[in-house]
């Protein structure tokens, strides 16, 4: 699904670069190619990732993390349990770096067309300034958690409506 998200984003015009554990499928999409993921973390100034479990999340930020990430945004798209987001959440902001939590619904398919359900959550008062890239890749951005709870009508006019060319506003 990276691939398809990435393939997305580009043809939007967003300068990428990206890193994949099979070199040669990164290499496919025609993009620059980071080294590692250390590289990818230090050229970057936001960084989307969709890994397959928890095991690739903690070994892939990991590596990121060691890279001067101060400053930096990382929208992490896998689809983990809330512990692991929790605990990565605590490792990016202990390197001065912000994390939005943004688990996407979908197959391949929705995601080159920019139709995937993402789940926001982390630093929700921030998503909106960061969403620019979310709404290019998903139709509906749901906020949900304590900061919803204390601040319902602020969580209602930061969601993003449903809109026929499958990008929120």
């Amino acid at each position: 699904m990276g691939s398809a998200i990435a393939q997305r984003l580009a043809s939007l015009g967003h300068e990428m670069m990206v890193w994949n554990r099979s070199a040669d499928k990164a290499r496919s999409l025609g993009l620059p190619v980071a080294a590692t993921p250390q590289a990818l973390a230090s050229a970057c100034e936001m960084v989307i990732s969709i890994l397959t479990d928890a095991n690739a999340v903690d070994q892939v930020y990991g590596e990121m993390l060691k890279a001067d990430v101060k400053g930096k945004l990382f929208i992490e798209m896998s689809t983990v349990r809330p512990d692991v987001q929790k605990a990565l959440s605590q490792k990016v902001l202990s390197r001065g770096a912000r994390l939005v939590e943004c688990p996407v619904g979908g197959t391949i398919g929705p995601a080159k067309e920019g139709k995937l359900f993402g789940f926001a959550g982390g630093e929700v008062p921030r998503v909106p300034a960061d969403r620019l890239l979310v709404k290019n890749q998903t139709v509906i951005g749901f906020y949900f958690g304590a900061w919803v709870r204390a601040h319902p009508r602020a969580a209602r006019a930061r969601t993003s409506p449903r809109t026929p060319s499958g990008t929120g506003s």
